[in-house]
């Protein structure tokens, strides 16, 4: 994402089923070298559509957005050095390619 869009990323907010599991998340932390932060609330997408069809549809006021929104969020920080990280990239790297020889 760096490479195509030019900007340095310091931090992936994660949701959905996958971000649940906290190995993945610290692994990705890890991998990427960067803060991963999972809201309290998984479900963010479906929230945020049902929040935007209600607003829509005049059931709900965008002001009581914040009220909803706001909830504790879990923070994962790298724990590997750079070399490490280096390493799990190329094994996995290394992995696809025999996958798809």
């Amino acid at each position: 994402m760096e490479q195509e869009s030019q900007l340095k990323i310091s931090l992936l907010k994660v949701d959905g089923g996958a971000s649940a599991n906290n190995f993945l998340m610290q692994f990705q932390a890890d991998l990427l070298g960067i803060t991963v932060e999972r809201p309290e609330n998984i479900e963010s997408t479906v929230l945020g559509a049902t929040i935007l069809a209600a607003i829509g549809q005049e059931i709900w006021q965008a002001e009581h957005l914040p009220k909803v929104l706001h909830g504790k969020s879990e923070i994962f920080q790298d724990k590997i050095s750079a070399e490490n990280a280096v390493i799990l990239v190329s094994a996995w790297q290394n992995a696809i390619k025999k996958c798809l020889a």
